[in-house]
């Protein structure tokens, strides 16, 4: 109940406004109290798909845009989302073969890797 994957899409288009790599993040701000927040998530998405990306954000007690995303969001709402970045990223061009450790909410970055594997290889 903790942790919750949210879908994102374009509303005005069939296509995510942005290309990413496995490995990169998604930073989303809200304002709170007439400041603004920001937070990064991992998309844990393939790039393969680009009709929408899926983020999977683990509430915690204290962090702001966790509480936002998971109390106060619902469908069809719009977020303030700057493109993807980062430069943890696998392409499945880097070695022949690999082994995907992490737990938790860690394994958002790994999901990605993972699944365009699939997709591509």
């Amino acid at each position: 109940p903790q942790i919750k994957t949210f879908v994102l899409a374009d509303p005005t288009s069939n296509k995510t406004p942005f290309s990413f790599l496995p490995g990169q993040f998604l930073t989303i701000t809200f304002e709170r109290n007439g400041k603004k927040v920001m937070r990064s998530y991992t998309i844990a998405s393939s790039p393969t798909n680009t009709s929408s990306c899926e983020i999977t954000v683990k509430r915690e007690p204290q962090g702001i845009v966790s509480r936002i995303l998971h109390d106060e969001s619902k469908l069809n709402d719009l977020l303030d989302i700057k493109a993807p970045g980062g430069r943890f990223v696998f392409t499945g061009n880097e070695a022949a073969e690999i082994v995907l450790i992490g737990a938790g909410v860690g394994v958002t970055p790994l999901m990605s890797v993972l699944r365009y594997l699939v997709a591509t290889k």
